[in-house]
């Protein structure tokens, strides 16, 4: 073992293991930048209860279709960008629903 090595070794005892203190679920989810830093914590994830959902294509904002699922959502939902054209106008949306009847509601008022 050569002396970096000993010294590597010895920084590594000096950190924290985060399975030792349990945080092993926790995880620091970046954006660009520290000011736009969440922690989730993944036990008490969002997705595991989101069991539904669809793709949707609009050319309308996306504020929009935020709203309307606030205002007529009475379980949890997910929206998330999953494509847009170069001119910044269709959008690809994926929403996830906790419950299958408000996902029907949105198809109703939104596809049929």
């Amino acid at each position: 073992m050569t002396v970096d090595n000993v010294m590597d070794s010895e920084k590594r005892k000096d950190t924290v293991d985060r399975r030792e203190i349990g945080e092993r679920r926790l995880d620091e989810i970046f954006f660009g930048d520290a000011d736009h830093r969440i922690i989730a914590d993944r036990r008490h994830g969002s997705r595991r209860k989101l069991t539904c959902g669809i793709l949707f294509s609009t050319p309308g904002a996306v504020g929009q279709v935020e709203d309307w699922l606030d205002e007529h959502c009475k379980g949890d939902w997910s929206l998330n960008i999953e494509n847009m054209d170069d001119d910044l106008i269709k959008k690809s949306l994926k929403i996830l629903f906790e419950l299958e009847t408000d996902k029907q509601r949105f198809v109703t008022a939104h596809i049929a």
